[in-house]
């Protein structure tokens, strides 16, 4: 039967021959879609045809029957004279091999030669012309015997011309059943809006094949490549993509940047990723893709940063699988703006989530994240979560950078963390409007860095437990308690050794005598109460100023 094709499908495995639009196929063969053995509930959900349509007005692409080598290449010539736009250069390993020019030159090359033509668009058939002003060739490549590698990106010195230069190629169809899938390269081409790949060598890799190109919107390829085991940047920067074609990406390994800028990329497959052991930076920026299906990870997958990062319309987290090896979670979610809600997942191994739901405007609620000693930095972690309420993080208790982790979550009520070995809390709960009260042991000994902890955090009405006795230097204390316009309750307080403001609070009067209690002794340093409601009632003697005072500090009030 030959290879299986998918047609520009998604999340087909089992394939069925018909026509497909563009090609002169007469065989009642045809190239292949997805149809058949596939879960019926996957294929309602996950299968999709490419919504292209292909320019009628282009020269058709003939069939290619199984058990020839071939490949056909449509380009568009422009009305000028500029060698490096009207210039097609490739070259071919593995024998000799004839190109049909398309313009009435046949010329005929050996293995590893540089095959180059420049057009004179005036001797083209007038007839091709097209509404956007170039006539048009179609380039038939015929070996002669196997041919093991095709480079339609090679460089042709003679004429000075790089083959990224090649910006006209619009529609390309190839058998080529012994050419690895690592050697079969194409060129940079804005305009390029189809590939169909009838056959290739199940072998290689598929890193950065469709890499950059802008215009492609419908690829076909042989859904078997379940021995190639990479498929870094294979789509990268595919901005019209909307859905790639479904893969056997069982051997993969290495997903790095496997959909990276693909603005428009709307679905994938059901791939299998039970292999992989990097899935770095897969989806960022892919700002129309909405959901995803499950994405299996196992065990042996250890990097996924950035993986979600910039899916402005991700509504809902996949089912991800084993997390538990993931090392560097950092930035997996941010700016996923449309999220709603973070299932309980497990990074047990991770040893830095920074920036993991940075921005994340939308979420509500995080369930329980589970991370372990080996964590160490949270670091601008929740970030902008403006919606956020609640949130549940076990496994923290080794983590000292909170930088950030909580700034601008405006309506946080609810969070089980772990403070307990923080030294940087800066701006840990900045300009937080609806949390209450602080966690237990929120602030311990080790904190060395505390400005603007809380500042704005306008609803908090009660701090217990807050060591800050080890923070290191005086800015280090600034604007710590601003803003805070709810401000009752302040008990269990081990003060710092430098200045800093409790200034319009509606402290008690109780709370501020607990803060002079837990002040230590200093040389030339203020604390700051003026229109302090504990203050302003009377309810704070000179006596107990005198607590702060005999302490060396000066009270202002």
């Amino acid at each position: 039967m030959g290879s299986k094709l998918n047609n520009g499908y998604v999340g087909s495995n089992e394939l069925e021959y018909v026509n497909t639009r563009g090609y002169s196929d007469t065989s009642g063969k045809g190239i292949l879609s997805g149809t058949k053995n596939y879960l019926e509930e996957e294929k309602k959900q996950w299968r999709h045809e490419s919504d292209w349509v292909r320019n009628p007005k282009w020269i058709d692409i003939p069939y290619i029957p199984e058990g020839e080598q071939k490949i056909y290449a449509l380009y568009g010539i422009q009305p000028n004279s500029n060698i490096e736009t009207n210039t097609i250069c490739f070259r071919i390993d593995g024998g000799n091999w004839t190109v049909d020019w398309g313009d009435g030159t046949t010329e005929v090359y050996s293995s590893t030669n540089t095959a180059g033509h420049t057009y004179d668009f005036n001797s083209i058939d007038a007839s091709t012309e097209t509404d956007e002003g170039y006539r048009q060739v179609l380039v038939t490549i015929t070996p002669d015997t196997n041919i093991t590698r095709i480079y339609l990106n090679n460089t042709l010195t003679a004429l000075g011309v790089r083959g990224e230069h090649q910006k006209y190629l619009l529609d390309l169809a190839a058998r080529l059943p012994n050419v690895p899938c690592n050697y079969f390269s194409l060129p940079t081409s804005d305009s390029l809006e189809r590939v169909v790949v009838y056959e290739i060598q199940n072998s290689g890799t598929m890193n950065n094949m469709f890499n950059g190109k802008k215009g492609l919107q419908h690829i076909e390829f042989p859904y078997d490549v379940s021995n190639v085991t990479g498929f870094q940047s294979t789509f990268t920067g595919c901005v019209k993509l909307k859905y790639p074609p479904a893969l056997d990406t069982s051997s993969g390994t290495d997903f790095y940047r496997m959909f990276y800028g693909c603005t428009n990329l709307r679905r994938i497959p059901k791939y299998d990723f039970s292999n992989a052991t990097t899935m770095r930076q897969m989806f960022v920026g892919c700002r129309e893709l909405k959901y995803l299906p499950e994405l299996n990870f196992t065990s042996a997958c250890t990097e996924a940063r950035e993986l979600f990062s910039g899916c402005d319309a991700l509504r809902e987290c996949p089912v991800l699988g084993d997390t538990s090896a993931i090392v560097l979670p950092t930035s997996f979610f941010s700016n996923c703006i449309n999220l709603k809600e973070i299932p309980e997942l497990d990074f047990s191994s991770a040893t830095d989530a920074t920036n993991m739901f940075n921005n994340c405007t939308n979420i509500e609620k995080i369930n329980k994240i589970t991370f372990s000693s080996a964590l160490t930095n949270l670091q601008a972690m929740c970030y902008g979560c403006l919606r956020l309420e609640t949130a549940e993080f076990v496994g923290t208790s080794n983590v000292t950078n909170f930088y950030q982790s909580f700034r601008q979550c405006e309506n946080l009520r609810g969070l089980t963390i772990d403070t307990s070995s923080a030294t940087n809390v800066f701006q840990l709960f900045y300009n937080n409007y609806k949390l209450k009260s602080t966690p237990a042991g929120l602030i311990t000994s080790n904190v060395t860095n505390a400005s603007q902890l809380f500042n704005g955090a306008t609803t908090l009405e009660k701090i217990e437990n807050l060591d800050l006795s080890s923070v290191s230097s005086s800015s280090n204390m600034s604007s710590t308690f601003s803003s805070m316009a709810s401000l009752r309750k302040v008990s269990g307080f081990t003060g710092p050794s430098y200045t800093h403001t409790w200034v319009s609070t509606p402290l008690e009067p109780d709370s501020i005598r607990n803060i002079f209690n837990g002040l230590p002794t200093v040389v030339g340093q203020t604390i700051t109460l003026t229109n302090t409601s504990g203050i302003l009632s009377g309810g704070v003697t000179a006596g107990d100023i005198a607590v702060a005072t005999g302490k060396g500090w000066t009270v202002t009030t």
